[in-house]
């Protein structure tokens, strides 16, 4: 009795570990759930080094990011009609020679940004913190944490959090003068 006890034990870790998704599920779409009542969906990007994300907040409100190696925002515009916004950043470098996040390491870039019809450059700083881990619902992944600083807003810094094995990164905190706004990923599963 006890063998099939054990082989029960391995079958449901083994079925628990395929449920959390891995880069290739990138193909069909990976989902988190967002502060309980928000999504955002990750895919493959049309285009070398490009993931696509749509974030959908509680009132089915959406906007779609693109993300040089799943982390240097490129585009970020309003999928809402009566809504047409976007704002792009064009990099000095393809999306796919963009530098993948290494801890303890840096990146820094001129960014040239368009936005309502006018354009300015600034410097962004990308910040790699040291690699850890990080649960996501019943899926734990290696993680690296990016902080974002923009040369054009000294009190603005972004935090990402990094996740090497599914090739894309979650925003999780903005901190500005005058307070933080927290994003909490509670959960992740592939798109079927």
């Amino acid at each position: 009795m006890r063998p099939l006890i054990l082989m029960a034990a391995m079958i449901g870790t083994a079925a628990s570990a395929q449920a959390c998704p891995t880069q290739a599920d990138l193909d069909r779409g990976i989902r988190f759930g967002v502060d309980g009542d928000s999504t955002e969906v990750f895919t493959r990007g049309e285009g070398p080094g490009i993931v696509t994300s749509i974030f959908t907040n509680g009132a089915g409100e959406r906007t779609q990011s693109l993300l040089a190696q799943g982390v240097y925002l490129l585009e970020a515009r309003s999928l809402e009609e009566g809504d047409a916004w976007r704002s792009a950043y064009a990099f000095e470098i393809n999306a796919d020679e963009m530098p993948l996040p290494v801890p303890g390491g840096q990146a820094s870039f001129t960014v040239i940004f368009s936005g309502d019809g006018s354009f300015s450059q600034e410097r962004q700083v990308f910040r790699f913190g040291p690699a850890t881990q990080t649960q996501i619902g019943a899926c734990r992944y290696g993680m690296i944490p990016v902080e974002v600083e923009y040369g054009s807003d000294e009190g603005l810094t972004d935090v990402l959090h990094y996740l090497p094995d599914l090739g894309l990164s979650l925003f999780v905190e903005s901190r500005y003068d005058g307070g933080v706004d927290t994003y909490d990923y509670n959960s992740v599963e592939a798109v079927e």
